[in-house]
């Protein structure tokens, strides 16, 4: 429509937004915090090498490097692994749209899973409200496919002026 370009759908994710999303739902929000925070800072400042290089151990780190497939997600960024560290390298800089975006909107991937998730334990514990939410959800398709009848309209100019008047 409009001659605007097609639409990004979910098939069409790179490798480093498949790598954000595979990661586990308990704790990723916290994780992609702590690293939308170091990715901010390195984007921002590029020649600071504070930003350039952390430690895997450090204990406020803890909430990134716990997760599991956080290094994977790092590396596919352009960090390096020495040691207990992890490096950018100089050539490596990073932006906000190829980086701080997409780690925003994996947050957001998950803020919608566990948001789904706190649902459909909401309706688990009445099941008698999820059997009528399910019902209507079928009534509401049923009614969506059955053509409505189309209402033949009645001119002015054939109708008489009581007619008109009511």
């Amino acid at each position: 429509y409009y001659n605007l370009p097609p639409t990004k759908f979910a098939n069409e994710y790179n490798e480093f937004e498949k790598l954000l999303r595979a990661l586990p739902v308990d704790g990723a929000i916290k994780a992609l915090d702590m690293l939308e925070t170091i990715t901010r800072n390195t984007a921002q400042n590029p020649q600071e090498e504070k930003y350039r290089r952390v430690r895997t151990t450090n204990d406020k780190l803890s909430v990134l490097f716990s997760l599991p497939g956080i290094i994977p997600v790092m590396q596919s960024m352009g960090w390096e692994q020495d040691g207990e560290f992890m490096q950018l390298p100089k050539s490596v800089k990073l932006d906000f749209p190829n980086h701080v975006v997409k780690i925003l909107e994996a947050k957001s991937h998950f803020g919608k899973l566990q948001e789904s998730e706190k649902r459909a334990a909401k309706l688990a514990q009445d099941p008698n409200k999820a059997e009528l939410l399910k019902q209507l959800e079928l009534d509401r398709r049923e009614r969506s496919s059955v053509p409505r009848p189309e209402v033949q309209a009645t001119p002015v100019e054939q109708m008489s002026e009581e007619e008109q008047m009511q």
